[in-house]
């Protein structure tokens, strides 16, 4: 019996692979065919998403390319986690 919560080990299952990038990869996906947001230090490919975004794919367009923690917790009153679960 593993530990909890842990993944891999005896279960079968493959260990999730955690992938880190640099604020200099992130930034180069700011283009309408590419955006990347940043929302609580998790990295996001809103690429499709954005054009269904309800204020339109231009706000996530400003956004894209950079930590958009504090507008998200400006512009949805439940915060963070209710944007993030859209994505």
């Amino acid at each position: 019996m593993g530990k909890g919560g842990e993944q891999g080990g005896d279960s079968g299952e493959p260990a999730a692979q955690i992938r880190f990038y640099t604020w200099e990869e992130i930034q180069k996906h700011n283009l309408r065919t590419d955006k990347w947001l940043v929302i609580e230090r998790k990295v996001y490919n809103v690429t499709k998403w954005a054009n269904r975004h309800p204020g339109g794919h231009r706000v996530i367009s400003h956004c894209a390319g950079e930590d958009a923690t504090v507008r998200t917790l400006r512009t949805d009153p439940r915060g963070s986690p209710g944007s993030s679960s859209i994505l």
